[in-house]
């Protein structure tokens, strides 16, 4: 595993648990909604579309990687395929 993978894997392992971690926090807010006012409630709304938002947005980076490293094989082995007698 080269050492780009390393830290993309890493990194996206971080996000989720941040993800994970933030979300329960978010939970926990959305329990008291009932009192909560419009502000709060927004709020509330907001925190959580940025958080997909990030999780997301390093999701996307780590299938990117992936299909830019597939599409490399794949052009390789045509390649070495058409090369060969």
């Amino acid at each position: 595993m080269s050492l780009e993978t390393k830290k993309m894997l890493k990194l996206f392992g971080v996000s989720v648990t941040d993800f994970e971690e933030e979300s329960k926090v978010i939970l926990e807010r959305s329990e008291r909604l009932k009192s909560a006012s419009v502000d709060e409630k927004l709020k509330l709304l907001r925190d959580s579309f940025e958080l997909v938002n990030e999780v997301h947005l390093k999701w996307i980076e780590v299938t990117q990687f992936i299909l830019e490293n597939e599409r490399k094989l794949i052009n390789s082995v045509i390649k070495a395929l058409e090369e060969t007698p």
